[in-house]
């Protein structure tokens, strides 16, 4: 530190002195982001330094894998997590995978974290850590020895704001308990004084400074509870679907005792459908160490069966988002900050799609782009074989698939952060969307090389979705659940390779067990800076996972000043050799569970790093230099007041469209087919794959005109631009209508012959008529320059009868004009079978159109391209042809 630093500090430190003379807690306020709240000035940590450090332990390292498997009865941990049905808590078994967390924190001061373990029956234990990967358990002596609650989950936060770790934890039918440190790793529950006690069907808490006042606020999630199981599906009482009331939306309206029990959705005709529901999630804001509970102030309505709840900046203004993980039907929630008190669901807007059934979620930036990613998992079987097993009925759920706002879909999503407001859905290009049943994803750099790798944790209590056991239910084949066997699955690890593309290495690290495991939370247990894991299981002692790497690494502690105390919501960027990499500080993650409060980050070969930045949500900002590699640096938040936040928020990104308008009198429509009628174990419809879209200025007047596809039966249509709106073309009815038994799939606007307009190709697709079928022949309309349309002869474009997907131009012979490519889809009724893709080369002159099919002698490998969804024509190789 300069001299002149020194003195800075020194004054900072006498300021702090003085406006503490006197005063209580608080010691003077200050207005913070432009707000009417007055928040303490400066009154923790009054003589820490802004940065100081200590060698991390020696690694472990040279084992035959990455991760070593330690015996926790033999370490300490005498913990079992099982449970079975008794009367009083029969009702659970609607919910059977409740409990079984893990949360991790310091909380006796030690400098060693902690491990805390729930499970529905027997109490919670917490086990302190003596050092060496060796435990004791502190359970009666930390006051935290109650085993009358039915337990879920748990989180350590500093909710006070004192500088140490107290506990949430989460319950079934009791009141949940808050536990309030002492300092020394005693607790005592104050959830009733301080306005936390909500009695339910509490899942996990999740806690976040959402309205960045300086306090920790926590949304607490929610499940069905299923005291009450009148079901207004069956019920021929006061109860009956047929009795109740709907609101203007065409929502049923339940009566209070069923309003946390049954919700709605609409299906594809609009018609309401009544599904299972959730409680509704609380958001317990903090109010200077008091709670008040303002949920649907907040604009948070959702009542889903919730799994999980993270905390994540999806679109980075420094605004903490909410994304609530649904199972069953109820859809995924992403409620973004308002940035005054309020959130609103833009799940539809920026999700492509969400998982059915929603289990754990985490939050990293897996490309180190500076931007957070995000996983949402699900039960999708990781062999063709699981997922055969497991699967549901398609035709009873279609209409489902179809009406989801957003989609949802039985497989995990990874939503990769483009920066523009929309994610791009990516699990599948991943090679991540099929983990079996998911409970816990972890994102960690389990090897230090600087990239954030994946923990999956899996099992269920029994195999509940197997198709062949419910099966034998309705044969009369009944079995105890104490008999019923725990679904093992092997845990998963996902090596992140750098380029957004992973590797399966959960049976090369170590960590292939199979077994039900739940909860999972990631900690440096034995201090030398590397992930740790520890696996809360069903029926089996506690999984611990020594980490062996020996890649270089650093850790980072936070203790905040106008943030709270140990600064979740900050994020940390660290630059070391050729890697730069943003993590944010948050608490529960995955499910049921948090990690240790803390931030490791593996720098591979580098011994140094050039610069750590700590941006803190009180809108600080400090920057570190020439930091050595295998050390716990500590940084603390100025003293001095942070800026005004409002001037902080970084400029939000444009709207992708300048302007919206609707086209008028036109809306796509698709007949009733049953495509699962002749393919039941269909992904998804092949009949809805359409309409296709094209533009182009039709009619020379300078405004781009739109032809929309039509389904079967429909005849597509052209709207023409008048000023500021647009009109529908009545020039082409009869045309078009012609060709109506088609299903327009890909359109195309093109010069066929060079005369200057355009002209249009339209792909005819879907599975709806026999293979073969004269409606499958593509289509080809000349413009005579007006915008008026006739098709051309068969035998100047011989399209076949094949259901296609799309059509792409580009000159591939260099003469002058385009030719087009039309990839084929699928086979009607032989799903996955694909017709061939055919190339048509144009051999059109100015006065006569001609195509000639040539796909056998220049490109015959197109005719078993399989099914095409879309096509492109590019310059690979960068020799001036396509």
């Amino acid at each position: 530190m300069s001299k002149f630093a020194g003195i800075l500090w020194s004054l900072a430190t006498l300021q702090v002195l003085l406006v503490s003379v006197g005063c209580d807690s608080k010691v003077g306020t200050t207005k913070q982001g432009g707000s009417d709240q007055d928040l303490p000035v400066i009154i923790r940590y009054p003589s820490r330094p802004s940065l100081v450090s200590a060698d991390l332990a020696a690694s472990p390292g040279g084992g035959p894998s990455l991760f070593e498997a330690i015996d926790a009865t033999q370490a300490g941990m005498d913990f079992l997590h099982r449970w079975e049905l008794r009367k009083e808590t029969v009702y659970l078994f609607d919910r059977v995978e409740a409990g079984g967390g893990v949360t991790v924190a310091d909380v006796d001061n030690d400098g060693k974290p902690d491990v805390y373990l729930t499970r529905p029956l027997g109490g919670g234990r917490l086990y302190r850590n003596l050092g060496g990967f060796r435990f004791e358990d502190m359970t009666e002596e930390a006051g935290l020895s109650d085993q009358t609650i039915l337990l879920s989950g748990g989180a350590f936060a500093d909710i006070d704001n004192d500088g140490d770790f107290d506990l949430t934890v989460c319950s079934f039918g009791s009141p949940t308990r808050l536990y309030v440190n002492d300092g020394a790793g005693r607790f005592v529950d104050r959830a009733a004084e301080l306005g936390f006690n909500f009695k339910g069907s509490g899942i996990m808490v999740s806690y976040s400074d959402y309205d960045r006042d300086g306090d920790l606020d926590g949304f607490l999630a929610t499940n069905r509870y299923a005291a009450n199981l009148k079901d207004p599906r069956h019920d021929h009482g006061p109860y009956a679907a047929t009795k109740l009331q709907r609101n203007l939306r065409g929502e049923f309206m339940f009566p209070p005792e069923l309003e946390e029990l049954w919700g709605t959705v609409k299906r594809s005709d609009n018609s309401p459908w009544i599904i299972r529901a959730g409680q509704r999630g609380r958001l317990f804001r903090n109010d200077g160490g008091r709670f008040s509970e303002v949920g649907l102030d907040a604009g948070l309505e959702d009542k889903g069966m919730t799994i999980s709840a993270t905390w994540w900046d999806h679109n980075g203004d420094g605004w903490p988002d909410l994304y609530i993980a649904n199972d069953f039907m109820g859809p995924d929630r992403l409620y973004e900050n308002q940035q005054d008190g309020t959130f609103r669901d833009v799940a539809p807007e920026v999700l492509p799609h969400v998982p059915w059934y929603s289990m754990g979620s985490d939050v990293g930036d897996l490309n180190n782009d500076g931007r957070e990613d995000f996983i949402a998992t699900d039960m999708a079987g990781s062999t063709h074989y699981k997922s055969k097993l497991a699967m549901g009925d398609m035709d009873k759920f279609a209409w489902f698939l179809e009406s989801g706002a957003p989609r949802q879909y039985m497989r995990n999503a990874v939503y990769l952060n483009t920066g523009s407001g929309r994610k791009m859905e990516v699990a599948q290009q991943l090679g991540l969307d099929a983990s079996d049943w998911t409970w816990a994803p972890k994102f960690g750099d389990f090897d230090c090389d600087g990239w954030l790798d994946i923990f999956i944790s899996n099992g269920m209590t029994a195999d509940l979705f197997n198709s062949d056991s419910r099966r034998q239910t309705k044969l009369g084949v009944s079995i105890p659940f104490s008999e019923l066997e725990p679904k093992r699955d092997f845990n998963m690890a996902f090596r992140n390779l750098g380029n957004l593309s992973f590797e399966n290495v959960g049976e090369k690290w170590g960590l292939s067990e199979a077994n039900a495991s739940f909860g999972t939370a990631l900690a440096d247990l034995d201090g030398d800076g590397d992930l740790d894991i520890i696996v809360n299981r069903f029926k089996e002692p506690v999984a611990l996972y020594r980490n062996s790497s020996g890649g270089g690494r650093i850790k980072v502690a936070l203790y905040g000043r106008y943030s709270n105390s140990r600064g979740l919501g900050a994020t940390v960027t660290v630059t070391a050799g050729e890697h730069t990499q943003a993590r944010t500080l948050t608490s529960s993650r995955g499910v049921l569970s948090t990690n240790e409060p803390a931030l490791s980050f593996g720098i591979g070969e580098a011994l140094k790093v050039e610069r750590l930045v700590v941006r803190w949500p009180s809108g600080h900002e400090q920057t570190f230099s020439d930091l050595n590699e295998g050390r716990r640096y500590e940084v603390t938040e100025p003293s001095w007041p942070p800026p005004d936040l409002d001037k902080m928020v970084p400029e939000k990104q444009a709207a992708p469209y300048v302007q919206r308008t609707n086209l008028p009198d036109w809306r796509h429509q698709e007949l009733p087919f049953n495509d699962f009628e002749e393919q039941p174990l269909l992904p998804n419809r092949m009949s809805r794959l359409g309409p296709g879209a094209a533009v182009a200025d039709i009619d020379g007047d300078g405004d781009e005109d739109v032809y929309m596809g039509g389904a079967r039966d429909l005849p597509g249509v052209i709207f023409r631009r008048a000023g500021d709106g647009w009109e529908l073309d009545s020039s082409n009815t009869v045309v078009f209508s012609t060709d109506r038994p088609s299903e327009d799939m890909g359109a195309l606007f093109f010069d066929v012959e060079g005369d200057g307009d355009a002209d249009l190709v339209v792909v005819s697709g879907g599975v709806e008529a026999s293979e073969g079928d004269r409606s499958y022949r593509d289509r080809l309309y000349l413009n005579d320059g007006t915008g008026k349309y006739q098709p051309a002869s068969r035998e100047a474009f011989p399209g076949r009868e094949e259901s296609g997907s799309c059509v792409v131009a580009g000159d591939y012979d260099q003469d002058g004009d385009l030719d087009l490519f039309i990839g084929g889809r699928v086979v009607p009724g032989k799903y996955p079978l694909a017709p061939p893709s055919r190339l048509f080369r144009n051999d059109s002159t100015s006065q006569t159109i001609a195509f000639r099919e040539v796909t056998d002698e220049v490109a015959p490998d197109l005719l078993k391209a399989g099914m095409v969804t879309s096509a492109l024509w590019s310059d690979v190789d960068c020799d001036q042809d396509v």
